[in-house]
């Protein structure tokens, strides 16, 4: 392996070796911006189908902002302003693109798509009778979803569309020639509320020239009332095709695979990984064989309880599956003893961390199976390339199965690269494919993303990703091992349960069928809840554990049923690339399914940290724009009030930074209506306090954040809305409302209001207005266990404390000796631990305040 490159368009390769064929490159390919590939033989060539990004701002940013991202005062090259840089954005683009490799150097490329958002995919499939493969990938096409496939050098043509996402597509031949698609498809405009479903089609593959059959009608394969995750698709030799996903039971994650016999019918699912309740099991690869097929994928720790980090502890697991002469699924998991006692389990070792209080560890992710000539599997995986505190990287390696145990994991590429994007491995003979016959050696090729992020020591370690490439590299072959032997499978793979489970969602802060709305005046209000500020691995703050922006979705949608959810990566920290597919994702889930998905971000700028969000995609490179033109807070308000319409977006500072006497300087009650009174890191009364005497009138929320070393694993936003505008926006209107409060991760309920006790109007939790005579305060609230005591604040100091112990309560306190003027009221509510023992030990819940004025 070397590290020479061969840029497209550049120098000639070396001649190739005598072991492998003229076609493949004897030194990396390198595809300009490009960040998901895959690759795969078709008529005696390798094809290579990629995604590109088009960023214009490379050429506009200057050298001081890209080695010290948090210096902003000169962000821009001379004689260039943010209204150049607005103007030029909107050159940005994504394209799919497909060619062949010859000679070691890329050729008949070709152009398939140009959208303004990131793709899925693309995946590539062989396809009898034609001289190129077909590719795969979907795109975003005005508020929906579309399915695109290109077949044999042909015009894209509708595999599938809808306003619900559309993601990771993946495509088989079948043995009757047609072609097979699969993907997770979301609901659309969230009227199902049983989450994402894995869904196929399939096509006559007609040969060149011919009309187009058309495709089928799709089908659902994952079972109705169980979200299903991340398909993976391969047909063997046979004409079996196999696909795996992983499942939501409303417990834990399993993966599951079914297959569709040579006739095209597709039989029940089976569950392949071992039932447990220690772990999730997700993200499956699927290659097949003749009679058989190897899966291979993750398994975690539970997400949620002992922290709230998604990649806290990893592994890999693999499994055989077979059918047996009645057509039912047999399995049996991987050879070699496991490890640690766990069956199937690939031996990668977990690298510890050793900088923070808690345990941490770089783990593999990403998993991906082939078969080489003998039938034997290979596992390719992601990992993370260091155990430093701030680093981004992550190489791909192998191992492989010699029927007894697993060889020693070993790096197999020279760059290092995005941990979640697709990436295409393929043999680098045709004659290295599974069932062909030995091919005397056992190369690969590997198509992936890399990007430069440099380590520095006498510099900030956070920063953007650059020059961001696809690689198309040969692998070093691997050491042959015996072919494996393929005992019999075991009968105790686990059939779907059909019954749907109940969302999590319907349930209310009190336990089962709890309701959730109040009255107010002459307004119901429904009752949601969500977390406000969450990181993955792309914000590079903390080390890789954070889990990649999928993760996140799953824990929202699955496990902690949140109503709306706003991933924060640190925007000075990533590139335009990054930060748009993070975008491009939320806004796809948005589109469907139930959850209210934010788009926003977290900036470190003077006087500290602050969180913005937004839930129109059309103004989000503007509101991009003015935080990175910007060399403090106050300069940013001056562009949101020039290019932002009023209500829509929302800035949110939280404790970190925000100490100094600059804090009233730079508070916008435009665009401040609400800030963080707690994190996992703990409660943080005594800061929201001294804004709101220096004039900040803003509400609170909870919003995790980290949770290293944490009192609680996560805090969470409980926010007032109307029923009818239970959207993106309304969710932004009711922060602007500040109808707000914050607990620490509890779903307790709380609301507040302030009336004379005399009678009168009624001002509601965060309004202002007049009480004529003695202010009346009422509390409603709720608890998941039951209420401890309600404290009562004038100003912030305590004026009543009240017992309680239900689970529910209305309490009234009269403030009889307030004095005229203006006054705020709010509360902090405290329940008992929640009965299944995990963290917080208690719960609380504080109030945004009623700010009086008293008469």
């Amino acid at each position: 392996m070397t590290a020479t490159t061969n840029r497209v368009g550049g120098a000639a390769s070396a001649p190739a070796t005598d072991s492998v064929p003229e076609i493949v490159p004897s030194r990396p390919i390198e595809l300009a911006d490009g960040w998901a590939g895959d690759l795969a033989w078709c008529d005696g060539a390798v094809w290579v189908a990629w995604a590109v990004c088009s960023d214009p701002e490379p050429e506009l940013l200057s050298e001081s902002v890209r080695e010290w991202p948090l210096k902003r005062d000169t962000p821009l090259r001379p004689g260039l302003t943010p209204d150049d840089w607005r103007r030029r954005s909107a050159e940005a683009a994504f394209t799919v693109s497909v060619g062949r490799l010859a000679g070691g150097q890329l050729a008949a490329a070709r152009e398939l798509s140009r959208t303004p958002h990131a793709v899925e995919g693309p995946s590539l499939v062989t396809v009898p009778g034609h001289e190129a493969p077909a590719v795969l990938w979907a795109e975003r096409r005005g508020r929906g979803s579309v399915l695109l496939a290109a077949i044999g050098g042909a015009a894209p043509e509708v595999v599938a569309e809808s306003t619900g996402a559309i993601l990771g597509p993946r495509g088989a031949v079948d043995g009757a020639g047609r072609l097979v698609a699969v993907w997770q498809q979301w609901p659309a405009g969230g009227e199902a509320a049983d989450g994402p479903q894995i869904m196929a089609a399939t096509r006559a593959a007609t040969a060149a020239g011919q009309p187009a059959a058309g495709w089928s009608r799709p089908v659902a394969v994952s079972p109705a009332g169980q979200p299903a995750w991340a398909p993976a698709l391969a047909a063997g030799p046979d004409g079996t095709v196999w696909c795996a996903w992983d499942g939501w039971d409303e417990s834990v994650y399993a993966v599951y695979a079914c297959y569709a016999s040579p006739d095209g019918v597709w039989h029940p699912p089976v569950q392949v990984s071992r039932p447990t309740r220690g772990h999730f099991h997700i993200a499956p690869d699927v290659a097949a064989g003749a009679g058989y097929a190897w899966i291979v994928w993750n398994s975690t720790t539970r997400w949620g309880e002992l922290n709230h980090r998604f990649n806290h502890i990893r592994g890999i697991h693999a499994a055989e599956v077979t059918v047996d002469e009645a057509g039912s699924v047999r399995f049996r998991p991987a050879p070699g003893g496991g490890t640690l006692g766990a069956p199937g389990q690939v031996p990668i070792p977990n690298v510890p961390f050793v900088h923070s209080v808690e345990e941490e560890f770089v783990n593999p992710l990403a998993p991906r199976v082939r078969l080489d000539a003998d039938g034997r599997p290979v596992v390719f995986f992601r990992q993370f390339r260091s155990a430093e505190f701030k680093d981004f990287g992550w190489s791909i390696w192998a191992t492989r199965q010699s029927g007894e145990a697993w060889t020693p994991p070993a790096l197999v590429t020279t760059h290092t690269g995005f941990p979640d994007t697709p990436y295409g491995v393929v043999p680098a003979s045709e004659k290295g494919m599974a069932g062909a016959g030995s091919a005397g050696t056992d190369s690969w090729l590997l198509a992936y993303h890399a990007g430069d992020y440099p380590r520095f020591t006498d510099r900030h370690p956070s920063r953007p990703v650059s020059r961001h490439r696809l690689v198309i590299e040969r692998l070093a072959p691997l050491t042959p091992s015996p072919s494996p032997t393929r005992g019999e499978g075991n009968d105790n793979a686990a059939r779907f349960r059909q019954t749907p489970p109940r969302p999590l969602w319907e349930r209310g802060p009190g336990g089962e069928g709890k309701p959730r709305r109040i009255i107010f005046g002459e307004q119901a209000f429904e009752l949601l809840y969500g977390d406000l500020h969450r990181h993955s691995a792309y914000s590079k703050c903390m080390s890789a554990n954070d889990g990649d922006p999928l993760d996140h979705w799953r824990w929202v949608h699955d496990v902690a049923g949140l109503d709306f959810y706003g991933i924060t990566e640190h925007l000075e920290y990533m590139s335009y690339l990054e930060w748009r597919r993070i975008e491009d994702l939320a806004e796809r889930v948005a589109a469907g399914g139930r959850v209210l998905a934010l788009a926003g971000w977290e900036l470190a700028i003077p006087p500290g940290h602050t969180n913005f969000f937004y839930a129109d995609q059309r103004i989000g490179q503007d509101l991009r724009i003015a935080c990175l033109s910007s060399p403090d807070l106050a300069a940013v308000w001056p562009k949101l009030d020039a290019w932002i319409p009023a209500g829509k977006a929302v800035a949110i500072r939280h404790m970190q930074g925000h100490r100094g006497d600059d804090l009233a300087a730079t508070y916008s009650p435009r665009w401040e209506p609400v800030v963080e009174i707690i994190q996992t890191r703990g409660e943080y009364p005594d800061w929201v306090q001294s804004l709101w005497r220096q004039g900040f009138r803003v509400g609170v929320i909870g919003a995790s954040d980290h949770s290293r070393g944490a009192p609680f694993v996560q805090a969470l936003t409980g926010l007032w809305v109307p029923p009818e505008e239970r959207t993106r926006e309304g969710v932004l209107a009711a922060l602007h409302a500040r109808r707000s409060f914050a607990t620490n991760g509890v779903r307790m309920g709380v609301f507040v209001s302030v009336s004379s006790s005399s009678g009168g109007s009624v001002i509601g939790m965060g309004e202002s207005g007049v009480v004529s005579g003695t202010p009346r305060l009422r509390v409603q609230a709720t608890g998941t266990a039951a209420l401890q005591t309600i404290e009562f604040y004038r100003d912030d100091r305590l004026l009543h404390l009240e017992p309680v112990d239900a689970l529910e309560a209305t309490v009234d306190c009269v403030d009889g000796d307030v004095s005229p003027g203006e006054h705020r009221y709010w509360v902090r509510v405290v329940q008992g631990a929640e009965k299944n023992g995990r963290r917080p030990h208690r719960g609380v819940a504080y109030s945004s305040p009623v700010w009086v004025e008293v008469r």
